[in-house]
């Protein structure tokens, strides 16, 4: 397997990774989104000073955080994208000046997105982890 084709080969299982990535953030979004609106209509009267009601209004604004943090992840592709096609852009004009054949162009990951991605998926499971709480303390308390 000569360079090019080894190049070629990890483009491709990046870029199904990457997709592979971006649709599961997507559903992810989408079904804690879909139970945010399901917890916020399902409000009953319950006393703010029931311990129950505490653990319900943390899995809200646990949900409502990994909900923005994610929908920031799912920016970062968008950016990324972008920053890749201004790096392309670059690379060919100073290529063809250069009289020479075009380079590979890298990227990296910005923190912030890394930061808001893991945010998303720890907010996440802190939000079922209250809700269980708060299903424990329905039942039992």
């Amino acid at each position: 397997m000569d360079i090019n084709s080894a190049l070629q080969t990890s483009k491709a299982l990046l870029d199904e990774e990457k997709q592979k990535q971006t649709a599961f953030l997507r559903y992810v979004v989408l079904l804690f989104s879909t139970l945010f609106g399901i917890l916020i209509s399902l409000q009953t009267k319950i006393p703010i000073v029931n311990p129950s009601r505490v653990f319900l209004g943390l899995a809200e604004i646990s949900l409502a955080l990994g909900i923005l943090t994610g929908i920031i992840a799912l920016y970062s592709e968008v950016f990324y994208a972008e920053e890749a096609r201004q790096r392309f852009a670059d690379e060919a004009q100073t290529a063809v000046r250069e009289h020479r054949d075009i380079g590979a162009i890298f990227g990296k990951k910005r923190a912030f997105f890394v930061v808001c991605e893991k945010s998303c998926y720890i907010s996440f499971t802190l939000a079922v982890l209250m809700l269980t709480a708060y299903s424990l303390m329905s039942v039992f308390g």
